[in-house]
């Protein structure tokens, strides 16, 4: 009976080994609020993200259970803004009552989705001022065209101090 037990409790100490390496080792950044908005736990991957260590801060963001959100992070450490998804569930966490965050890094995603909707942008402004040159109109006309296409693009902006000149 002896040896059964301190098996079982050998095996429960190598199962909670094993979790915890995963926690330890997953990318992903894993929270646990308690329901004063207090976080009790962050792994590894979450005070990277945030750039600080989580544990006994007040989590900044909504919770809204069983519902993905995107969220931005301004870490701690002075590194650039990451975005993140994040979904949150109700658990039970040492007797109480919590929340489970979990949060995935998808700056990288949306950089590249950024990329893709400036390039779209450039190749049909390209595509316009082509179409615009071929066209059988005055010079002046044909600028101030090219002109209006070039400032229609979303992120292009003139700074305060800038100014372009039509000179014939």
């Amino acid at each position: 009976m002896f040896n059964h037990i301190e098996e079982c409790k050998k095996a429960l100490r190598e199962r909670e080994r094993c979790f915890q390496s995963i926690v330890d080792n997953i990318a992903d950044a894993i929270v646990i609020i308690d329901k004063n908005g207090v976080i009790c736990f962050a792994n590894p991957a979450a005070n990277r993200l945030f750039g600080r260590n989580l544990e006994g801060s007040v989590f900044e963001f909504p919770i809204m259970s069983n519902k993905t959100t995107e969220i931005n992070i301004i870490p701690n450490n002075g590194s650039k803004m990451r975005y993140a998804e994040m979904r949150v569930s109700n658990i039970i966490y040492k007797g109480e009552e919590a929340y489970l965050a979990t949060i995935r890094d998808i700056t990288e995603r949306k950089e590249a989705e950024e990329k893709i909707k400036r390039d779209f942008y450039t190749q049909n402004t390209l595509r316009a001022i082509l179409r615009i040159s071929l066209e059988p109109i005055p010079l002046k006309l044909q600028l101030e065209r090219i002109l209006d296409e070039i400032f229609s693009i979303p992120w292009f902006s003139l700074k305060a101090k800038g100014s372009i000149y039509l000179v014939e």
